[in-house]
C-alpha cells in the first residue's frame, strides 16, 4: 500500500503554511520509532534521515510553521517504509513524500496527506483510538495515551539498506561516487545497481566522466562508405612485406584494387621505393582496357605519399587521397584483400608441406589469378574479370597448387629415344588473357 501527500504542486511552494502540534518541537524522551497523527500537518514529517530511501535533497529549504507562529525547516525528502498488523494481517505500508525536518523530535504522519493521496478513505478517531480505512478496509490503528497528547500509530518502521552519503549528497554527485566506487563502470548501470542495492533512485543528467575520457577513449565506428557505380572510380592501394626472399629477391608486393569490380593488380617488387613504377604500369594498363581511374586511396606511408607519385597522378588526371594516421579502417578494402592473399597463400603451401616458403610470390600471383577469375563481386553472377574486361574467363584449366604436372618436350630439345615429357609441379599461372 503507499500512502503518500497526493497533490505534489505544493512542493514549489517555498513556505508550507500549515499548524503542526507545538509538542512534536518540544524535547522529550519519546522513542524515535515512534509515528504520531497530526491532523494539522499537510505532509509526512520526520526528524530520522536514516529511514528515508530515495531520498531528493530540496535546492532551497522549505519552512514549515508550527502553532506557536514559529517555523522549521525541512530539508529534503524520501519515502519511508513501514509494517503493521491489523486483525493479525501483517501490512507493508510506503509513505510517499515524507519531509525531513531535521528540528523536529517526533515522526509525524499527516491524515491530510493520506487522504489527498487516496479519495475513497476515511479517517475515525475516539478519544482513546483512531484508525484509517481505505476501501472499507482498515489499514492503520493508532491509541492514545491515558494523560491525552497525539495518537501514536501502531507501525514498525523498516530501516532500508543505504549508503549514509544518500542524505549528504546530491544526486548528480551520488551517482558519480558510486560510478567511482564501482570500478568507472557505465553509470547507466551503476543507476540500476544503486537502485536494487539501496532503493535509491538518481538521475542520470550526464555520463561524462573525465576519468573515463582520459582511460577508455575510444574511436566511434567508422561509417558506411558511398560505393562507386562505375570501373576505374576508384582505386584501393597498399603494400605488403617483407617477406623472405623470393626466387626472384622480391621481399614485398604492392596491391591495387578497383573498387567497383574488386578486380585485382598485383605487382611484386624488392623494395618499396618501386611502387612509383608499379602505380605507372598499373595506370597504363587501365588506359589499355579503357578504364579511367578517377581516384586513389592509399595510407599516408612514404612509398605513397611522396613527390615522384603525385607527379605521376597529376600527369595521369587521378585524384590521391590518403586517410588519417593510424587509420586503417579508412582503407578497409585493401587491408582485407591483403589478408585475403596472404591467407590463401599460406593455405596452398600448407596443403604441400614440401614446398619451399620462397615460393610465396608465386603463391600470391596463383591466388591473384584465381580470386580475379571466380571472385564474388557488387554484380551478382559475374566476376571481378567480367566486370573489368566485359567477357567471361576461363577457369576450365585451374588446377590444385603443387600438383604434379607434365610438360612437353618439343622435337627440339630431344633425340628419338628420350621421354617426351617432364614431370614437375604446378607453380601458378602466367598471363591475364582468359
Amino acid at each position: 500500500m503507499n500512502i503518500s501527500q497526493g497533490n505534489d504542486s505544493r512542493l514549489a511552494n517555498l513556505v508550507l503554511l500549515s499548524t503542526v502540534h507545538p509538542e512534536v518541537c518540544a524535547v522529550d524522551e519519546c522513542v524515535s520509532d515512534n509515528w504520531y497523527v497530526d491532523n494539522g500537518a499537510t505532509t509526512h514529517l520526520t526528524f530520522r534521515s536514516d529511514i528515508l530511501s530515495n531520498f531528493q535533497k530540496f535546492s532551497e529549504s522549505k519552512n514549515l510553521q508550527i502553532a506557536d507562529g514559529n517555523y522549521v525547516q525541512a530539508t529534503g525528502m524520501g519515502m519511508v517504509h513501514m509494517e503493521t498488523v491489523i486483525n493479525e494481517e501483517h501490512l507493508e505500508i510506503k509513505l510517499e513524500n515524507v519531509w525531513l525536518v531535521p528540528k523536529l523530535k517526533r515522526n509525524l504522519f499527516s491524515v491530510l496527506a493520506a487522504q489527498d493521496k487516496h479519495k475513497n478513505s476515511v479517517f475515525v478517531s475516539t478519544p482513546r483510538n483512531c484508525y484509517l480505512k481505505v476501501d472499507d478496509k482498515k489499514l492503520l490503528f493508532g491509541v492514545r495515551e491515558q494523560n491525552g497528547g497525539l495518537f501514536k500509530l501502531t507501525v514498525k518502521t523498516i530501516i532500508q539498506s543505504k549508503p549514509e552519503e544518500a542524505n549528504i549528497v546530491n544526486q548528480e554527485n551520488l551517482l558519480q561516487l558510486y560510478h567511482e566506487r564501482l570500478a568507472h563502470q557505465n553509470k547507466r548501470h551503476v543507476k540500476s545497481v544503486l537502485k536494487q542495492a539501496f532503493d535509491i533512485d538518481v538521475s542520470l543528467d550526464s555520463e561524462f566522466c573525465e576519468g573515463c575520457i582520459f582511460g577508455k577513449a575510444h574511436r566511434l565506428q567508422f561509417g558506411t562508405r558511398v560505393r562507386v557505380t562505375k570501373p576505374g572510380e576508384l582505386v584501393h592501394a597498399d603494400v605488403c612485406g617483407p617477406f623472405c626472399y623470393s626466387y626472384s629477391n622480391y621481399r614485398y608486393f604492392v596491391l591495387f584494387k578497383d573498387d567497383y569490380s574488386g578486380y585485382r593488380f598485383v605487382y611484386f617488387m624488392k623494395e618499396k621505393s618501386e611502387v612509383s613504377e608499379k602505380l605507372e604500369w598499373m595506370l597504363a594498363e587501365c588506359q589499355t582496357i579503357g578504364h579511367k581511374v578517377i581516384e586513389l586511396l592509399s595510407d599516408n606511408g612514404g612509398e605513397f605519399d611522396n613527390a615522384e607519385v603525385r607527379r605521376i597522378l597529376r600527369k595521369n588526371g587521378v585524384r590521391q587521397r590518403l586517410i588519417m594516421p593510424y587509420s586503417p579502417q579508412q582503407n578497409g578494402c585493401s587491408e582485407r584483400e591483403n589478408r585475403t592473399l596472404v591467407e590463401a597463400a599460406r593455405a596452398m603451401r600448407l596443403a604441400h608441406t614440401e614446398l619451399p616458403q620462397a615460393l610465396w610470390a608465386q603463391l600470391i600471383q596463383t591466388a591473384e589469378y584465381v580470386l580475379n577469375r571466380t571472385a564474388p563481386t557488387c554484380v551478382k553472377g559475374k566476376s571481378p574479370y567480367e566486370v573489368w574486361y566485359n567477357k567471361k574467363p576461363k577457369i576450365t584449366h585451374l588446377r590444385v597448387f603443387g600438383c604434379t604436372a607434365y610438360v612437353h618436350v618439343p622435337d627440339q630439345r630431344r633425340k628419338k629415344m628420350d621421354t617426351k615429357a617432364e614431370k614437375g609441379i604446378l607453380v601458378g599461372y602466367e598471363g591475364d588473357d582468359g
